[in-house]
């Protein structure tokens, strides 16, 4: 790339706040028609014999093809795409495309009859270091023309090029959102087109059905804020989740006028939760915005009383606002004051000081003196007495007290909050025992008169009545897992229960014979020879290694080896042979982990008498706030258990020997309604304020991480329960707490959608006002093909994924004692193992064990370790692969207990800086997605360093090739630059400037972002043609000229194989024994391009390998008898049919 683009790329890291340094390796990206910049080097065909090339970077290597010694025919199959087309009108000789229209196109490929296999370009881009390349396999395919409308009622033509084969069948290059790298569209294969995707309009802004609103005793607190600029967003960050419908107003309205002379004010933003508010005076701090977060400067209003009277005013959930018309009535007027503070640092010789200027007027606002509305009168009720039916809530009744909350404006100085509540001895200040900090005050039952003065007092942030609060805005506090009954992998639909067959190990079964050449990795390299087990049940310990062999799968992926397929032989993750559906395989190290804690929250127990749980260490830390008496309530332990499970438990657990801190929180008595509106969210604030001092107390500093597998949407929660939660995050994750957060599972919900909209994940969203907490961990789930989850929402601020889809949780020990593990779904249950996974890395000894107590390293760490993965038997599309966590296991070694080791398992750790501190921020693979290169490249530099890198298993048809930096060599010196060709056009480009190609777009467009289409930018349709191009007489036949005498002789015994014709071993064995095909330098490997697979199930060579295994004259107990006959099949061979899977 050229430097003003490195520069420009770096700059967007900065940006987006990315550490370290960047640069490229393999360039992706290119720069338009500059994505070939530098020497062109054409390849020799000796480089398939001898798989080394050198050029000197940058540069571009062209290969040569591979000559067929016949014709071989490739169908394509369909594709679908999509094109513009539009009607045009001319106005003053300029013509413009006035309506655009998207239409869907399914086109039938033309089959190509081809006698070579050409390949992509590479290009090599200026500081590239020694590579792997995986050079694809790259079949020109023919334009083609299709029928379409016009825009004017008729229909035209237009000519369409293509990707090459078989990039093709990746669907169209690009979708309406190539930066979304979790696009629902995640679950199609990349060897079938995925669904076209459609736009629709958005619905219009009307106000939802309504069946019934909520009535309001009270205003909240700044529900109204003065807006200096009329263009302010309505998005305001300071009110950030305080939630409710933003509606802009005049700030001139009946109600009352903010729009003195010598005001800056222009409109009013209303911020109110929908209901029915009532008509009087509304309380003195109803005017915002609230003070800032945090203690530091801002604006702040202030009314002196008394208040001028509203009318009722009526709020709707879609948006709009209604009152009554202005009555006749005389003038109010009311004193509104505002004052702001600044702060500036200067310069004073060698100290800097800071200068506070406060800016403060009062001004005179108007309004409407209502009739039957008095200032000075008290509204009192004579019957305050609570309900008799604990499962119904009854609202507030006017003037009654009420449970409370009271937020103090500084957490460090109450003031004289505790005067106000002095005639309230059961008021509770809920507040850390380790440091002066009090989070909240909370009251069974406070009185309006009291109420008023809290919320008239400067040291009061925000006040109000919590149940009336939950009834009308709900207590949306998801536990983020997902209700449903275990699904078909391979499936849809959803809701239909198979039985356990149906995990993954029912289709790695299915596929144990289905491994090609392109998914077969270097099995040797992990084979670790491990003894069968005698009691299933007992783990065997190699010295430090422990393997932990079950039925369930989601463990054996956080231990499989990079480099590794997934359920692959040899891969240390699955064996179909394993006795009892114990098929899946945990590799952990011996490590004692008691000493380090996950703590979990929100959470009310686990069933401790299962048996996932035997043996365990739970601690139960019960909150010191309990919010009124323990109501005799029998708590669910459901979710609770499959969290822990996923932690320590015996057959799932990531962690075995961690502890679990179990943080409880009581229920109050006889309050039973649904959806605990009696119950406040603070209990949540609670909890972590117990969980800081349990940390403080007990010294485990450095030892603990959190676990909060539950979020809850923008707008549930009040902005000071936003700004106390984040502060004591802060304060966690200061005592080398890891937080780690789930990033909720609302991703198919219309109103929500793949990005993240609720916190806690958004805790670490670096746009968020109450986000930023840049070590927070937030984890979404993954399938077992890595794939995310259809529920998993998803940003690219997301640390890490784990298995979460369709994983085992335990069952109810007393209610479903014949089904012990039940399925379960949800970011919920991939949470965990990454809590888990982060004590263990703290817990394993290794030169960088000292360094993990700082929650900044422990995250690079989870970061460097997780990596993507092929599975078994099952092509992904590559941009739907995600990092799955990785406990750094390469069977009975550690990349941690052995990190000083020179053995070959070793190259597959990863290579990690002595001092953490120097490892960039989010270092390793990226969560945003890494793409198969499209020209042949097989690394995508970005987001600061990260790197995507070749995946075994990962990819097409193809070869390796290994790059070095050097004089260019084999280098072609033939005219025809032995056949090999520069790719041109559009899908030359990985990531061109423009979205679509130049076709996409109606010719008639002048606006088309590539430019005018000229008559010769339109690509000729031709067919292709089966024969051979007439040769030049007078120029020497080459060795791979197709009429070289040999390569003639080659195609002629090939031509005359007695071999059936569906066998593929029989011809490819007749191929590398004929030395007239040797000479051609025929490539026999691709002889069947586009033909069948031997190692299909179902092709002859697998077929006939069962049939001759089936006939066996060995004795029925002799199991190594059958393996030397497997062994010794040919047909057995190509159908790289597993033999050892016999014994046993």
């Amino acid at each position: 790339m050229t430097e003003e683009t490195k520069k420009r790329r770096a700059g967007e890291y900065k940006n987006l706040n990315f550490g370290g340094t960047s640069d490229w390796a393999i360039d992706l990206q290119g720069e338009g028609t500059n994505a070939n910049k530098g020497e062109v080097v054409y390849l020799d065909p000796t480089v398939w014999q001898k798989p080394q090339a050198y050029c000197s970077a940058p540069c571009v290597l062209v290969f040569p093809p591979s000559q067929l010694p016949s014709s071989t025919t490739i169908n394509m199959g369909k594709y679908t795409t999509s094109v513009l087309y539009g009607s045009t009108t001319v106005t003053n000789s300029v013509t413009k495309l006035i309506t655009t229209t998207t239409t869907t196109l399914t086109l039938t490929l033309p089959t190509v009859t081809t006698d070579k296999i050409s390949y992509s370009n590479v290009n090599i881009s200026r500081n590239a270091e020694t590579s792997s390349l995986w050079v694809e396999v790259s079949v020109p395919i023919p334009p083609v023309t299709a029928t379409l409308p016009d825009g004017s009622k008729g229909s035209t033509t237009r000519v369409l090029s293509l990707p090459a084969w078989p990039s093709i069948t990746n669907g169209p290059p690009a979708n309406n959102d190539p930066g979304n790298p979790n696009h629902p569209n995640n679950s199609s294969s990349w060897f079938s087109a995925p669904d076209p995707i459609t736009m629709t309009a958005p619905p219009e802004e009307t106000d939802p059905p309504v069946t019934t609103l909520p009535t309001w005793s009270t205003y909240p607190p700044y529900a109204v804020e003065p807006l200096e600029n009329d263009d302010d967003d309505d998005e305001d960050h300071h009110h950030g989740g305080g939630g409710g419908v933003r509606i802009k107003t005049s700030c001139k309205i009946w109600v009352f006028n903010l729009c003195p002379g010598k005001s800056k004010i222009k409109s009013l933003r209303w911020i109110l939760p929908p209901g029915i508010y009532p008509r009087g005076f509304p309380p003195l701090d109803i005017i915002g915005p609230p003070p800032p977060p945090g203690l530091g400067p801002g604006p702040k209003f202030t009314i002196k009383p008394p208040m001028l009277p509203w009318p009722r005013v009526t709020i709707h959930p879609g948006g709009t606002m209604e009152y009554e018309d202005e009555p006749p009535c005389g003038t109010e007027s009311a004193e509104f004051c505002s004052t702001t503070i600044t702060k500036s640092e200067t310069l004073v010789g060698t100290s800097t000081s800071t200068i506070t200027k406060k800016d403060s007027g009062c001004e005179t606002m108007y309004g409407c003196h209502l009739t039957g509305v008095d200032a000075t009168k008290t509204v009192t009720s004579t019957t305050c007495e609570p309900t008799d039916n604990p499962d119904t809530y009854e609202p507030q009744k006017p003037g009654c007290p009420a449970p409370a909350i009271v937020y103090p404006s500084d957490p460090k100085n109450v003031g004289n909050i505790p005067q106000i509540l002095s005639a309230y001895k059961d008021a509770v200040p809920v507040k850390l025992g380790s440091e002066d900090w009090t989070a909240f005050y909370w009251i069974p039952y406070l009185g309006v008169d009291t109420m008023a003065k809290l919320r008239a007092s400067s040291y009061v942030r925000f006040a109000y009545y919590y149940e009336e609060y939950n009834n009308n805005v709900g207590t949306s506090m998801d536990e983020d897992d997902v209700d449903e009954e275990w699904v078909d992998l391979d499936s849809d639909a959803r809701g239909k229960e198979p039985d356990m067959d149906a995990m993954p190990h029912a289709k790695l079964a299915e596929t144990v014979l289905d491994v090609d050449g392109d998914l077969d990795t270097d099995t040797d390299l992990f084979n670790d020879t491990i003894p069968q087990q005698t009691h299933r049940n007992e783990p065997r310990v190699n010295q430090f290694h422990i393997p932990r062999e079950t039925e369930f799968w989601s463990p054996s992926q956080v231990s499989l080896p990079k480099d590794s397929v997934w359920g692959s032989p040899g891969s240390n993750s699955f064996d179909p042979a394993n006795p009892n559906d114990e098929k899946y395989t945990y590799n952990y190290d011996i490590a004692d982990a008691s000493d380090t804690y996950v703590y979990v929250i929100h959470d009310e127990g686990v069933w401790t008498a299962h048996t996932e749980f035997l043996g365990r260490k739970f601690e139960y830390l019960n909150s010191g706030s309990n919010f009124g008496p323990k109501a005799e309530y029998k708590p669910n332990y459901r979710h609770g258990s499959g969290v822990a499970a996923q932690i320590l438990g015996n057959k799932l657990g990531i962690c075995p020997t961690c502890t679990v801190v179990m943080v409880t929180s009581t229920v109050p008595k006889n309050k039973k309604v649904p959806e605990w509106q009696v119950y406040p969210h603070e209990f949540l604030i609670a909890q972590l304020i117990d969980v800081l001092d349990d940390v403080r107390t007990k010294g485990r500093k450095g030892k603990a991480t959190l676990n909060m597998s539950y979020s809850w949407p923008v707008g549930v929660v009040t902005a000071p329960f936003l700004l106390a939660f984040q502060s004591l995050l802060f304060k966690l994750d200061n005592e080398g707490v890891l937080l780690a957060a789930s990033a909720n599972n609302h991703a198919l919900e219309n109103t929500e959608g793949v990005e993240i909209s609720r916190y806690l994940a958004k805790f670490s969203d670096p746009n968020d006002v109450y986000g930023g907490i840049v070590n927070m961990v937030v984890v979404s789930a993954a399938d077992w093909k890595t794939q995310r989850a259809p529920f998993s929402q998803y940003s690219d601020y997301v640390t890490t994924f784990a298995p979460g889809n369709n994983i085992a949780c335990p069952g109810d020990p007393f209610l479903e004692k014949d089904t012990p593990y039940r399925p379960c779904d949800g970011t919920s249950y991939a949470t965990p193992q990454v809590a888990a996974l982060a004590n263990y890395f703290r817990s394993v000894p290794s030169k960088w064990e000292s360094q993990l107590d700082k929650t900044a390293n422990l995250k690079k760490f989870i970061q460097l370790f997780h990596r993507r993965f092929a599975v078994h038997g099952h092509p992904v599309n590559p941009t739907d692969r995600n990092p799955i966590i990785w406990n750094g296991q390469v069977g009975e070694h550690s990349c941690l207990r052995d990190w000083d080791s020179t053995e070959e398992w070793h190259k597959v750790c990863p290579n990690i800086n002595d001092d953490l501190e120097k490892e960039p921020v989010n270092p390793g693979q990226p969560v945003t997605p890494c793409q198969r290169g499209q020209n042949g490249n097989p690394t995508k530099r970005q987001n600061g360093g990260s790197s995507c890198p070749l995946i075994p298993g990962n990819n097409g048809p193809g070869k390796n090739i290994n790059w070095q930096q050097g004089p260019s060599q084999p280098e072609c010196t033939a005219q025809d630059h032995c056949g090999g060709k520069v790719c041109e056009g559009y899908y030359c480009n990985p990531n061109p400037k423009v979205l679509h190609p130049p076709d996409y777009y109606d010719p008639k467009d002048p606006d088309n972002p590539h430019g005018p289409t000229k008559p010769e930018d339109i690509p000729k349709p031709i067919e292709p043609n089966p024969s051979n191009p007439p040769t030049d007489p007078n120029k020497p036949l080459g060795p791979m000229d197709p009429n070289n005498a040999e390569c003639r002789q080659c195609g002629t015994d090939l031509g005359g194989s007695l071999c059936l014709p569906a066998y593929h071993s029989c011809l490819l064995n007749e191929c590398w024994a004929n030395s007239h095909c040797t000479a051609c330098k025929f490539d026999c490997e691709l002889l069947f391009i586009g033909g069948p697979d031997p190692t299909d199930p179902h092709s002859p060579e697998c077929l006939e390998c069962g049939d001759n295994l089936g006939s066996s004259n060995c004795p029925a107990s002799d199991d190594e008898c059958l393996v030397d006959q497997c062994l010794n099949d040919e047909t057995c061979f190509y159908c790289k049919f597993d033999c050892n899977s016999l014994r046993g």
